[in-house]
């Protein structure tokens, strides 16, 4: 945690709002000689802290905390002087070019390039000369030593696969690892290979634009408009490419073409907002980021948002799209187990009361076990805390995995709804403060949208007992006390209680069944939540990999966080149904001195039983025979040939749209304006048709998109789910092999890539 507060204090030294100026080198070291003195006025403060609790003789685990921490903070001390000699021996000039380059929003017009480009829109014996130019333009920039394993990758896959469509996958999965001048290399093979594959020609202008080359990207993307009319991906390479150029007038134009087709495009409208800040438009900059983080979280997003003067809430995040089956932690069947004909209704009805009683003491010892248990884990998840702030290795190791999608946005997303419900989320149900008891009032549905936290209904319910249960009860109570009894003998006294017992109970009973529909009624509000909860949880690393595909939480060691939650959410359920204690007292005849107890059915704690969660979502994609990754719930995993591993990357990697290609729609994908092609029709047309690039807005049952960030990381997974969201909409898309369709929208970068220099005249 310190050493994200540490880099985050570097940020907000060099990094400034698009409207501000450059800050100069004297600026700088003034801010990180601040930066340096809180630091260390912290150890200090630390060190006296450390000094009093070894005095007073403090618990060993704080003491050792308070050690690691300081050492921690020293270590950063030492990063900062290093940083501070660093800008020290760097000239004035070169600061200053350094902070104008990172602050820059949009090109400078190169009319150079634009100048060079074709004024016509070229034909397919035209398009395929220009593709071989612009090859040997792009062989002639890359080393000779990527020249060189490209070829080898392209011969191999072309040997083993004999399909262009395979080898253009290989391309996939280099630029997805970084490696975008073989991707660029064999792309541009394969697409002279076959000129006809819409999608390798779309493909390879998309990473023409990203490494620099908009000049030659737009051609190849002015003969895909030309046959493929409103088409969203097109349309926004298109856009990128004459925003690198500098050209703002025709990048918007095309930019806005792809959101009115697709109103939440992730890559056009983050590009747009880029260039509404220049324009020193923040209202319209916000609104069309905005609109981009709808459609995939991204924390870069967000602090782009937070420097033009947005904080992002709840609602502005993406609907948490990954599968979870109703009721992950089995609430149902244990509000159910709240059963209200356990009541005692007469005083001969003794077996109620007994079974009641029996009821109430099992839920008593659920509850010391689920605490027992979460005391334990706590300690646990100090230990690990402690861990991941003293060792590196093991910090990697156990963060790496959750730098997915998933648990982005599930973590995001419940951080902004617990800030914004009071932090609901975090607080036991008996420590509610009383603003979170002022939210609700008596039968008052507490919340209107589609999540509702088990503290939120069960605080809800909470209302309803009182309202329906406890106050006709207390006014049953005070009216059958002024009832006199016309003799004082015991048998008018047991039909008094009789009375009462009847309506007691049936005041009860309509009561719990009230809770009960409501509670059951929510599931899928509760559902939402919960399935943030897991998805936005950190577990252990399990001791060996194949332990993934094991259950999440059946082991305690590996699966802390999450049974700590399940846990939780256990005992506020509890903490309600255990409010039956009240009423579980055996009522007795006035006229028989002893009676004999009853005995408690043997079932009536099998409710109260702790129910795992299993993985609910697990997708393998094999991009090539070099890149394979999967994503089990939260985390994923990947496989590297070791020859291609990852790279830094150096470009922007932009989204992708894939899909299975025995499924995906063959011929152009139609826009909004008319209908798809139906499944039927796609098993008649002929395979060797020429298929437009998949669009976000027109998906086939298996296709999904994945976006980076500018950092190389995975920040958006989207696919379509089943109807009760549940699991993929197409169970064969699980597994996603070499063969499957990409079509990738590019990101403009408005630095000079790589390819500014291919094909210029």
């Amino acid at each position: 945690m310190r050493v994200i507060i540490f880099l985050l204090m570097i940020i907000m030294i060099i990094a400034k709002p698009a409207f501000t100026q450059a800050p100069s080198k004297t600026e700088i070291q003034a801010k990180m000689s601040q930066a340096f003195n809180s630091v260390n006025d912290k150890v200090i403060e630390l060190e006296k802290r450390l000094a009093e609790a070894k005095k007073n003789k403090e618990d060993p685990d704080t003491i050792k905390s308070l050690e690691d921490e300081i050492i921690l903070m020293k270590k950063q001390l030492t990063m900062m002087k290093g940083v501070n000699s660093g800008i020290s021996n760097m000239s004035e000039k070169t600061i200053k070019q350094a902070t104008e380059n990172e602050n820059l929003v949009v090109p400078k017009k190169d009319l150079a390039r634009i100048n060079s480009l074709s004024k016509k829109i070229l034909t397919e014996a035209e398009l395929t000369l220009f593709i071989k130019n612009v090859q040997a333009g792009v062989e002639k920039l890359i080393p000779a030593v990527e020249r060189t394993e490209a070829l080898n990758i392209y011969n191999e896959t072309k040997a083993k696969y004999k399909t262009t469509a395979i080898v253009a996958n290989a391309a996939s999965s280099c630029w997805m690892l970084g490696h975008w001048e073989k991707a660029l290399f064999i792309m541009g093979k394969s697409c002279t290979d076959d000129i006809t594959d819409a999608d390798n020609l779309n493909n390879y202008a998309a990473f023409l634009i990203m490494t620099g080359g908009e000049q030659a990207a737009l051609p190849i993307i002015e003969y895909l408009n030309s046959k493929y009319p409103d088409n969203s991906t097109i349309l926004n390479n298109m856009g990128q490419a004459w925003f690198g150029l500098g050209d703002m007038d025709n990048a918007r134009k095309y930019l806005k073409m792809a959101t009115d087709l697709y109103s939440n495009h992730s890559m056009a409208n983050s590009t747009l907002s880029d260039i509404s800040a220049a324009n020193n438009d923040a209202a319209t900059a916000i609104s069309e980021l905005k609109a981009s983080l709808k459609e995939t979280y991204d924390p870069e997003k967000e602090q782009r948002l937070r420097k033009l003067g947005y904080e992002i809430k709840f609602e502005d995040m993406p609907r948490l799209n990954y599968p979870m089956k109703d009721d992950p932690f089995g609430l149902i069947p244990l509000i159910k187990s709240w059963n209200p004909e356990k009541i005692q209704s007469s005083i001969d009805d003794g077996q109620s009361a007994v079974a009641l009683q029996a009821y109430v003491k099992g839920v008593q010892t659920f509850g010391k076990e689920l605490e027992d248990e979460s005391t334990e884990l706590d300690k646990k998840l100090k230990q690990r805390g402690n861990k991941l702030a003293v060792d590196s290795s093991y910090r990697r190791q156990f963060l790496d995995p959750y730098n997915c999608p998933a648990y982005l946005l599930a973590s995001r997303s419940f951080q902004l709804y617990c800030f914004e419900k009071s932090g609901v989320c975090f607080k036991k149900f008996k420590q509610m403060s009383p603003f979170m008891t002022g939210l609700f009032m008596p039968l008052q549905n507490p919340l209107d949208m589609d999540m509702w936290s088990v503290t939120e209904i069960v605080k809800w319910c909470d209302e309803m007992w009182f309202e329906e249960v406890l106050k006709p009860i207390s006014k049953l109570t005070e009216a059958m006390s002024k009832i006199t009894p016309t003799t004082e003998n015991c048998t008018d006294y047991d039909k008094k209680i009789d009375i009462y017992l009847a309506k007691r109970k049936e005041i009860y009973a309509k009561g719990v069944q009230t809770i009960q529909g409501e509670f059951i009624g929510n599931s899928n509000k509760l559902t939402e939540y919960i399935k943030m909860k897991l998805y936005g949880s950190l577990d252990d690393p399990p001791i060996f990999m194949n332990d993934y595909s094991s259950a999440l939480i059946s082991d305690i060691e590996a699966r802390i966080d999450r049974r700590q939650k399940r846990n939780k959410d256990y005992e506020l359920v509890l903490s309600l149904i255990a409010k039956s204690q009240e009423f579980q007292n055996q009522f007795t005849s006035a006229c028989q001195k002893q009676l004999s107890t009853p005995e408690a059915p043997d079932d009536i704690l099998a409710p109260l039983k702790v129910k795992e969660v299993e993985c609910e979502y697990i997708k393998r994609v094999t991009v090539s025979d070099d890149y394979v990754f999967e994503l089990q719930c939260n985390t994923i995993k990947e496989k590297i040939n070791p020859k291609l591993k990852k790279k830094n990357p150096d470009v922007n990697r932009g989204s992708t749209n894939t899909s299975k290609r025995k499924n995906s729609s063959r011929g152009p994908v139609q826009s909004h304006k008319g209908p798809n092609i139906s499944l039927e029709e796609i098993d008649v047309i002929d395979e060797t048709r020429i298929k437009g690039p998949l669009t976000s807005e027109n998906q086939d049952i298996s296709q999904f998109s994945l976006e980076y960030n500018k950092w190389g990381n995975f920040v958006g997974f989207n696919f379509q789910l089943s109807e009760d969201g549940s699991t993929l909409k197409d169970p064969d898309s699980i597994e996603s092999g070499v063969d499957s369709r990409w079509s990738w929208n590019a990101i403009a970068s408005p630095k000079k890539g790589y390819m500014y220099k291919l094909l210029m005249k």
